[in-house]
């Protein structure tokens, strides 16, 4: 049997200290649980390993090697909780913005590829992560391309604006107004939110909030943009939007509800 001895007894409670430190990790920071005190699991894994060597002296290295193993199982368990979450969110939000159904089944794949390809490459997925972190950061994305475009494209008027890529800037007009349960006035369009705040406190008594979108609701119907020169309709189908703050805010118990209007 795989006995610890008193001579390594101190130093795999110590090594348990680092056990502890993942345990609190997962738990705390991916799977957002609410372990009060944060620091408990920092007691509960030397403690185990000193109860398994005076309890089960025979066991007590299977007990630290089972410690050892909870860190991976708990790593496992918690890919595979947030890769589903992620999968349904994906989808629920995909339904929202009205994609194709293949689209939302070949983004499921996707992602599921993502974590069947960290199994296969274990420890060599870090390197495969940071660096697909860091080529993202480097590739234009919709927001950085935005922002480049309204940097360097002059604003056209819209009676001369060209066909092709052109910046207008003007006063939106509803053709038809879009009318919100959430307001009883007359809009061009709103978008409506709701996150989900997750609240944590650390160990110097600081608090602070994480928010997650669990809903989304988009109203829009084509509308007019006008400027001096004329105007000109959009049809908002298809728009991305982009950096801009919500007219309305409103926290209430775990959500917090953001109203855009135009």
């Amino acid at each position: 049997m795989f006995e610890i001895t008193i001579q390594m007894l101190p130093f795999l409670m110590f090594f348990s200290l680092g056990i502890a430190l993942f345990h609190t990790v997962i738990l705390t920071g991916l799977l957002e649980l609410k372990i009060k005190p944060t620091w408990i699991m920092f007691i509960i894994d030397p403690l185990i390993i000193a109860l398994g060597y005076y309890f089960f002296p025979h066991q007590s290295g299977f007990i630290f090697i089972g410690l050892f193993i909870s860190v991976f199982l708990l790593a496992i368990i918690t890919m595979i909780t947030k890769g589903i979450e992620s999968i349904y969110d994906s989808f629920r939000k995909a339904r929202q913005e009205k994609k194709p159904v293949w689209k939302i089944i070949l983004g499921g794949f996707g992602i599921l590829f993502v974590y069947l390809g960290f199994f296969y490459f274990g420890i060599y997925s870090i390197f495969i992560i940071l660096f697909i972190i860091i080529l993202s950061s480097i590739l234009p994305s919709n927001k950085n391309r935005f922002f480049f475009y309204q940097r360097n494209l002059p604003t056209s008027k819209i009676k001369s604006v060209a066909i092709g890529l052109a910046e207008i800037c003007g006063k939106a007009k509803a053709i038809e107004p879009v009318f919100s349960s959430y307001s009883t006035t007359k809009y061009v369009g709103y978008i409506y939110t709701v996150d989900e705040i997750t609240e944590s406190r650390d160990d110097d008594g600081k608090t602070s909030k994480s928010y997650r979108e669990i809903k989304r609701q988009i109203g829009f119907n084509n509308f007019l943009l006008e400027d001096d020169s004329g105007s000109i309709e959009v049809v908002p189908d298809k728009i991305e939007w982009i950096s801009f703050w919500p007219a309305t805010e409103i926290e209430a118990g775990p959500t917090v509800s953001r109203i855009y209007f135009r």
